[in-house]
């Protein structure tokens, strides 16, 4: 990896910063750590852009972030297979910048491209003692060859638990509604991708951007289709009589969901990557508290 000075680029004057790009090779953590262990505990920024690489040398500058203590790690673009599995995780926060994505796939032999169900297991669990959730990298991984990506930005990285900001809950207390709300939805009758039957939609044809901004976001659909299938759920384990209180409620909800966020004025706007990011984020985020909350009213409706 190129390792280069990046304090340009960070808000706060004095805090140091380094741009980790390119393909992850030996010797990058012997390098990274003449850098950082002088500031060894001061809080320092740690930019990632790569595609990924050596597996071995990606635990090994994750042992270096770690032992530092106190690093913030952002996506700048793009971070790929192990940068997203194992660098990604190894920082005191886990941010994608606007317009970043994380790239997931099954570990494989650099020669053959045969899939390593022992390094998937591995990465899963070092993600897990990173206080990341085992079964987001195993669900993004497991089935991936290695000629193909599975792209997963910022509404499904935060909606997975794949995702923490300074502040935010670590391991077990970490809200996880996506996690919790597939595997409610793969013990109903209608299985687990129910929710996706609405996902398919022609955005050009909505004139409203507000309607084009969520219809042209698939993570977004996605995390909204999941909450239109848990709400249909609560409602069936309801009797008939209390679900006006959950009607009343999921109206009121639609109705501030739609008015919450700011919206540019054309959908040429949206165009821009920072205006596209700040939208997306902002959606994401409503989705998420309503996601948590009908998630747990469902868990109460059908405890014993």
């Amino acid at each position: 990896m190129e390792i280069s000075d990046a304090s340009q680029f960070v808000n706060k004057a004095g805090v140091p910063a380094f741009l980790l790009r390119g393909e992850i090779e030996e010797g990058d953590a012997e390098k990274l750590d003449r850098l950082v262990s002088p500031i060894k505990g001061i809080e320092t920024v740690i930019f990632l852009s790569s595609n990924g690489g050596r597996v071995d040398e990606a635990l090994k500058i994750s042992k270096v972030m770690q032992d530092h203590g106190n690093l913030r790690v952002n996506v700048v673009d793009k971070c790929i297979s192990a940068c997203a599995t194992i660098l990604f995780v190894s920082g005191r926060t886990a941010e994608l910048l606007p317009g970043a994505h994380l790239g997931f796939h099954s570990c494989h032999d650099g020669q053959s491209l045969e899939t390593l169900p022992e390094c998937n297991e591995k990465i899963a669990e070092h993600a897990t003692m990173r206080g990341f959730p085992y079964g987001a990298v195993d669900m993004w991984t497991r089935d991936v060859p290695a000629s193909e990506v599975h792209w997963v930005g910022y509404t499904f990285s935060s909606c997975f638990g794949y995702y923490r900001r300074d502040g935010d809950p670590v391991g077990v207390e970490q809200e996880q509604p996506c996690v919790r709300g597939m595997l409610r939805a793969a013990a109903t009758q209608w299985g687990p991708n129910y929710y996706e039957a609405e996902l398919i939609a022609d955005c050009g044809k909505q004139e409203a951007v507000r309607d084009f901004a969520l219809c042209s976001q698939r993570e977004l659909t996605q995390v909204r289709g999941l909450i239109d299938h848990l709400y249909e759920l609560l409602l069936s384990q309801t009797p008939e009589a209390e679900q006006s209180v959950f009607e009343v409620a999921q109206r009121k909800w639609l109705v501030d969901f739609r008015q919450a966020c700011p919206i540019p004025k054309t959908v040429e706007e949206l165009a821009n990557v920072e205006v596209a990011s700040e939208v997306e984020r902002c959606f994401a985020d409503q989705l998420y508290a309503r996601l948590v909350t009908v998630e747990k009213q469902l868990a109460d409706a059908t405890s014993p």
